[in-house]
C-alpha cells in the first residue's frame, strides 16, 4: 500500500469492518510516533538506531487497542488476514436477533407494494429492491437492483419512487 499523508492513509480503509478500521488507524499513527521519536532520538540525543523500539511500540500500541475497542469485523477475507497478520482476535459481530414478522395482506382489488432500501457504509454500495402482492399473498413481480454508492436514506426515497412508477406502469393504481 502506498499513501503520501495521513489522510491517504486514513481514505485506504475507508469500506474497511469497523475492527480493522480501528487497527489500520492504530497502525498509522504509532507508526508515525514511532518514527518522529526516533528521528528525534537520532537527532537531538545522538542515540543510535533502534528499528526494535519503533516495532514494539507499534506492536503494543495494536496489542492495547485490539483488546480496548469494542468495534467488531465482518468477518471476511481481509479481516481474517489483518487479524491473523497482527495476532489479534478476529471478535465478528453478534448474531443478529431475528423476530417474526406479520404480513398483513390487503383488501381484495388492493395490491401491496413492500419497498426496501440499504446501503453498506451510509454512504456506501447500495441496492434497492420492490415486490408486489395481492390480497391472497401472491407475488405479482419483484425486483431488486444496485445503484452504486449512495446514503440509506436516498436508497429508500428511490425504491418507494421506482416502486410507485412500476405500479403506474403496470396500471395497480390501487395500491
Amino acid at each position: 500500500m502506498n499513501f503520501n499523508s495521513f489522510n491517504q492513509a486514513m481514505q485506504i480503509a475507508k469500506w474497511w469492518s469497523p475492527r480493522v478500521k480501528n487497527l489500520w488507524t492504530t497502525t498509522v499513527a504509532s507508526t508515525m510516533v514511532s518514527l518522529w521519536q526516533l528521528r528525534n532520538n537520532i537527532f537531538f540525543d545522538n542515540k543510535q538506531l533502534d528499528i526494535n523500539k519503533c516495532r514494539y511500540y507499534i506492536t503494543h500500541q495494536i496489542w492495547t487497542i485490539s483488546h480496548l475497542s469494542l468495534a467488531t469485523s465482518f468477518n471476511d477475507a481481509r479481516d481474517i488476514h489483518v487479524t491473523s497478520a497482527w495476532n489479534v482476535s478476529l471478535r465478528p459481530s453478534p448474531a443478529p436477533n431475528i423476530k417474526q414478522g406479520v404480513w398483513i395482506p390487503p383488501d381484495p382489488q388492493i395490491i401491496k407494494l413492500n419497498t426496501n432500501g440499504a446501503a453498506r457504509g451510509n454512504p456506501g454500495l447500495a441496492a434497492i429492491g420492490v415486490c408486489f402482492r395481492d390480497h391472497s399473498s401472491i407475488f405479482k413481480l419483484s425486483l431488486w437492483r444496485s445503484i452504486g454508492i449512495n446514503t440509506n436514506y436516498i436508497t429508500e426515497c428511490l425504491a418507494i419512487l421506482e416502486g410507485t412508477e412500476l405500479a403506474i406502469v403496470k396500471n395497480w393504481l390501487h395500491l
